[in-house]
Order: structure tokens, then C-alpha cells, then sequence
């Protein structure tokens, strides 16, 4: 990790340091950036310490998203993954829902406030209808409207496992909201679905 920050040019994360064996890694806010998510990249591949991560408010974008989603596909150990208010845009998004076509180990993932928008939709509700470990999943304060509310109400209508979805604070407009609740009528497995006009 070091010898990764010293060829990125950045200040290794003390913090990371210090928890790198913990079960739990939170490291909200901490300025991590791109280079900085790049360098926790390449312990985490093989730690099989943390089970929750989450790197919150760290200006991660899309280059930071991807590297960290391409270790991601090699730890089987994380079941919590919390990458809120990052700005990992349309493409981060796109790559999450890959990790999560083949990932059999996250349960809880959080997208919140991170730009996504109905581009990423069908991809939302192919993890959706596959992936049947996914228990929670917040994809709040994104930009998803009308449109994707056509394939959330799918893939709330198949999907089995998945006990809360978090879609608060979009712009589904009503008619995107009538469409999931006819989603929610047929789910049988959901607990708790957020959603606001």
C-alpha cells in the first residue's frame, strides 16, 4: 500500500492503516479522491478482514469507481458496500451492477446522491430480477425519472429476495410513482420501498 500511494504521489491514509484489519472500514469524508481510492485498491483485494465498507463523501468519480469495482470482483468478503455522495455517475453505476451479477456475497449496497441516471436502469433491473442475495439496496438523491420506474416496477414484481429498496428523492413524477406502487402490489418478499413524486 505504501509503495502504491509513493508511485500515485499521495499521503497513505493513517486511518486505512490503523483499521485494515477491522471487520468494519468507515471511512466517510476523508478526501480519498480517485488516486487515494486506487491505492486502498490493492490491499483490499486480498484483505479478508473488512466486511463493511464504506467510503462515503470521498469524491471517488467514475476512474475511482472502476478500480475499485475490478478488486471488488476478487473479495468475497465484503457484504457491505457503501459508496453514498461519491459522484461515480451513470458508468460507476453500470459497473456496480456488473460486480453485482456475479457477487454472491453482498447483501446491503448504497448508492445514494450519486448522479445516476435512467441510462442505468436496465441494468438496475437485470441485478435486480439475477442476483437473489442483494438485500438492501438505496439508490436515493440520484436523477433516475419516469422511464426507470417502467423497469424498477419489473423487477420489483420478480425480484424474491431483496427486503428494502430506497428510491426516495428522484424525479419519478406521478405516473412513475403509480408504476411502482403496481410493482410493490405483486411483491411478496419486499419490506420497505422509498419513493417520493
Amino acid at each position: 500500500y505504501l509503495k502504491v500511494c509513493e508511485d500515485l504521489g499521495v499521503s497513505p491514509a493513517s486511518y486505512f492503516l490503523r483499521h485494515i484489519q477491522d471487520k468494519e472500514m468507515t471511512m466517510k469524508f476523508h478526501g480519498l479522491g480517485k488516486n487515494n481510492t486506487k491505492a486502498i485498491c490493492i490491499p483490499l483485494e486480498t484483505n479478508t478482514q473488512i466486511e463493511k465498507l464504506n467510503l462515503s463523501g470521498n469524491g471517488i468519480d467514475t476512474d475511482g469507481a472502476l478500480s475499485l469495482i475490478r478488486v471488488l470482483k476478487e473479495n468475497f468478503f465484503i457484504t457491505d458496500l457503501v459508496l453514498a455522495e461519491n459522484k461515480i455517475g451513470s458508468v460507476g453505476a453500470r459497473a456496480v451492477c456488473d460486480l453485482l451479477l456475479s457477487n454472491r456475497t453482498l447483501v446491503n449496497v448504497d448508492l445514494t446522491g450519486n448522479k445516476i441516471d435512467d441510462s442505468t436502469a436496465t441494468f438496475f433491473h437485470e441485478v435486480l430480477i439475477k442476483n437473489q442475495t442483494l438485500k438492501k439496496l438505496r439508490l436515493n438523491h440520484n436523477r433516475f425519472e419516469e422511464s426507470a420506474a417502467v423497469f424498477f416496477k419489473g423487477a420489483l414484481m420478480e425480484n424474491e429476495s431483496l427486503e428494502v429498496l430506497d428510491l426516495s428523492w428522484n424525479h419519478f413524477g406521478t405516473r412513475g410513482a403509480v408504476l411502482l406502487a403496481e410493482g410493490l402490489q405483486v411483491s411478496t418478499k419486499i419490506s420497505y420501498c422509498y419513493f417520493l413524486v
